[in-house]
This record gives C-alpha cells, structure tokens and sequence, in this order.
C-alpha cells in the first residue's frame, strides 16, 4: 500500500512540475502556455504611441515608447513594451510580432502595422 502511495506522490509531483515549467517557457501566448482553449488573443491595439511620430528622409524609425495591448477572450490584456529588453526589434521579433509599412525614402503620412498570428493594429508616422 506505501508503494502504491509513493508512486502516486512521485507521479502528482512530476505532472505538477511539468504544468509549472510550462509557464516559464519563452512564449507569451496562453494557448502555447497553458493549453486552454478559452484564452485566445481577440485583438491586438496601439495602447501608447511611439515618442517619435515624425521623421526626417533617411531616417530610421525608433519605436520607443510603443506598447501594444493584446487582449484576449477573458477580457484580460497583456501590454508588449518596446524597450523592454536591450534589443527590442529582436524581442517584438522573438515573440512572433512584425511591424511594417515605414519606408524613410517615401515623404508623406505613413501607416505603420503592428501584426501576429492574424491580429494587427495600426498608427501613422509622417516622413519629410
């Protein structure tokens, strides 16, 4: 009988183990953590501007300040800051986001679009 409760111990310990090292693992999407189905990425939204909206020709973009809100089906966020790591672009990258549309030789009013997996959102920069 020690037997049979001893190895359900080592086996409660090890699934439990296996259930922690899943939220450590290096993605911030809830299905790839967590495994529930009921926690999905709804929308993606600009929650704070970059501090730099205006740019000269040549010029390469500079994203500080940006954060973008995902939000999910719970009704719960989650906000991605860029500069939160010492390489952002790598960072927004690693987690599978993409940001397009700025072309520095290109005057005039640019929209710039944040995207992952199907959801994006969008601002505008000016370049002269």
């Amino acid at each position: 009988m020690k037997t049979k409760k001893l190895l359900f111990l080592v086996l409660a310990l090890i699934t439990a183990l296996g259930s922690c090292m899943a939220m450590f693992e290096s993605s911030d999407d809830p299905l790839e953590v967590y495994g529930n189905a009921d926690w999905h990425v709804v929308s993606l939204s600009i929650f704070r501007l970059p501090d730099k909206m205006a740019y000269t020709v040549g010029e390469s973009p500079d994203w500080s300040g940006l954060v973008v809100r995902k939000t999910f089906s719970d009704g719960r966020t989650n906000d991605i800051r860029w500069g939160d790591s010492i390489n952002s672009f790598e960072y927004f990258e690693y987690y599978g986001y993409e940001i397009s549309g700025f072309n520095s030789s290109s005057p005039g009013m640019q929209t710039i679009t944040v995207s992952k997996k199907g959801k994006s959102a969008t601002f505008t920069v000016t370049v002269m």
